[in-house]
């Protein structure tokens, strides 16, 4: 019998043991997100919304370049080109099938506070962001109208003081090329700017007989934001 208490006396404080180291590891390794749903920055866990968060690192590493991409992130969130080469938008099954600009839309795609038209949200290419944000549910409170299943909220990079620069290009069949990039840094003590560049083109899969035009894109966009 004593062997037994023994045994178990041990088994008890391995167990205790590994459970708190196991426990302080996690809790270091965990990033802090931080969302801006609530119109201010504030902890992802303290946030007491139904919001996915994306980070710029999700979006980097999984290769998140247009709205269709996120869908496949984000639970409950359904994208698809509508009538007009408009986005149809599908929040936890709430969608808009209507077509005519005195409908009101369900989701509201907005960036940097800013609203986004549905046919910019379908056909521009997202990038240099900082997070890609989706919150559902009713959001009149917080975003106005045209908000009934929720709100997508993109944040693009802010400028920083210390000066950093990328470039990227890439290139693929049916005539795909890629270029991208980015130049931050700061002009005065106070003021710091940031110029974002995207540039696509390709040659698409159809081509029109009678005209010979193509189905490809030629894009080109160009951000530019200053901060004080």
């Amino acid at each position: 019998m004593r062997y037994i208490l023994l045994i178990l006396v041990l088994l008890v404080s391995s167990f205790s043991f590994a459970q708190e180291n196991s426990e302080s590891v996690d809790t270091e390794n965990i990033e802090e997100v931080v969302t801006s749903a609530l119109r201010k920055e504030t902890a992802l866990q303290d946030t007491g919304l139904a919001v996915t968060v994306i980070s710029a690192t999700d979006i980097e590493s999984k290769n998140l370049k247009e709205f269709y991409d996120f869908q496949f992130n984000v639970p409950g969130v359904l994208f698809n080109k509508g009538n007009f080469s408009g986005a149809a938008i599908q929040i936890r099954g709430m969608t808009n099938y209507a077509v005519g600009g005195s409908f009101a839309a369900v989701a509201t795609p907005r960036q940097d506070d800013i609203n986004m038209g549905n046919l910019q949200m379908a056909q521009n290419e997202l990038f240099d962001l900082a997070s890609f944000e989706v919150l559902r549910g009713p959001q009149g409170t917080l975003y106005g109208r045209n908000t009934i299943g929720g709100a997508i909220s993109l944040v693009t990079k802010k400028p920083s003081q210390e000066f950093e620069g990328r470039v990227t290009l890439s290139a693929g069949d049916e005539g795909f090329a890629k270029f991208g990039g980015y130049v931050s840094g700061g002009l005065s003590e106070n003021w710091a700017a940031r110029l974002s560049l995207s540039s696509r083109t390709d040659d698409g899969n159809m081509t029109e007989r009678l005209s010979g035009k193509d189905d490809g894109i030629d894009s080109t966009a160009i951000r530019l934001s200053l901060f004080g």
